[in-house]
């Protein structure tokens, strides 16, 4: 699965695998946070996003609820970009299946 195509123009997204590793993230999450696809990958998401370290992503085979919920209130979550920069920003997340893999892309949208 690959993001190097930036199809969404100005939403900075990563694909996370069911472990919570980074499989792939776009263009305009390398221009927002400053990192390459290639410094990232395979590395923990809760790297850039710590509140994900304490929430399991998945919980059974669905989004685990109280991520969802938070996501639906619009908590800011913070994003850490590269030289240690936070910005606040709103995650959307949804559920990719790719040859029977199952990801989540993660939509960034700093505040």
């Amino acid at each position: 699965m690959n993001l190097s195509t930036d199809t969404t123009g100005s939403m900075a997204e990563l694909m996370v695998n069911s472990n919570g590793l980074i499989h792939g993230c776009n263009k305009a999450f390398e221009r927002f946070f400053g990192y390459l696809s290639n410094d990232i990958l395979w590395k923990p998401v809760s790297m850039l996003l710590p509140a994900l370290e304490r929430i399991n992503l998945i919980t059974g085979e669905e989004i685990n609820p109280r991520l969802r919920f938070l996501m639906h209130i619009g908590h800011q979550f913070d994003v850490i970009g590269l030289g240690g920069i936070h910005l606040a920003s709103q995650i959307f997340i949804n559920e990719v299946e790719n040859l029977g893999q199952h990801y989540l892309r993660i939509i960034i949208c700093p505040s």
